[in-house]
């Protein structure tokens, strides 16, 4: 007869356990990452960080009102029925 070699439970629970622990730390580092990307603050060693960060949000309102004005007009166009004649 052969005999069959249980594997315990015993000998899954660590690997169970890495596993929750690495999943843990990942989503850490993650939301760490995250946060730092996009919480908006910026160090007073410079003060030129400001200014740059100024400049770069302005440039970005600016080029989303034009994303949306162009959005807008094709919209008035769809709507108006010249778009596909």
């Amino acid at each position: 007869m052969r005999q069959h070699k249980q594997v315990s439970s015993l000998n899954r629970r660590p690997t169970v356990l890495y596993l929750l622990c690495a999943a843990a730390f990942f989503s850490l580092l993650l939301f760490y990452i995250q946060s730092s990307f996009f919480s908006g603050t910026v160090s007073s060693d410079s003060p030129t960080k400001d200014t740059v960060s100024s400049d770069r949000d302005s440039e970005t309102i600016r080029v989303l009102s034009n994303v949306q004005s162009s959005v807008k007009q094709c919209v008035v166009t769809l709507r108006s029925g010249t778009f596909f004649a």
